[in-house]
């Protein structure tokens, strides 16, 4: 009787993985680099007096909008990984220019938390698709016996 084995590891699965999550992990460097102040910006102080959602690669995020204690102009915050819930009303942030379109807050999570989680799950995933490519490419004798009979 010959009965061989169907088992195999799902490659498909791990790769989209594996690519999903180095994608979610770009994204979120992308962020933080934009989030990154500069040498040359000022710390100021504000009021989130209203939030709203904006709609930013088709993820809904909110949107704050901040009153600066220096100057009479608004400044607009869309937050990348927090919810506008746990957001302070009195904010800091970083402005290099008045009337900048988005700031991003001291109060909010540095996005680099989800470059590194998303990298680490990545590399992970990666790992395991070639740990398999290995096993089925180099299989033991015994294994090779078994499948002749």
């Amino acid at each position: 009787m010959n009965i061989k084995s169907t088992e195999r590891p799902p490659d498909v699965f791990l790769v989209s993985f594996a690519l999903f999550g180095l994608i979610f992990g770009l994204y979120f460097a992308v962020e933080f680099y934009k989030t990154n102040p500069g040498c040359n910006e000022n710390l100021q102080h504000g009021t989130v007096v209203q939030s709203d959602f904006s709609t930013v690669l088709f993820f809904r995020r909110p949107k704050l909008f901040i009153d600066t204690a220096d100057s009479e102009e608004q400044a607009t915050a869309i937050l990348t990984m927090d919810s506008a819930d746990r957001i302070p009303t009195n904010v800091t942030f970083y402005d290099c220019d008045a009337g900048r379109e988005d700031v991003f807050l001291r109060e909010e999570t540095n996005p680099i938390w989800g470059t590194v989680i998303c990298g680490i799950c990545s590399l992970v995933l990666f790992a395991l698709f070639g740990y398999y490519r290995f096993k089925r490419k180099h299989k033991t004798e015994f294994e090779r016996l078994m499948d002749e009979e």
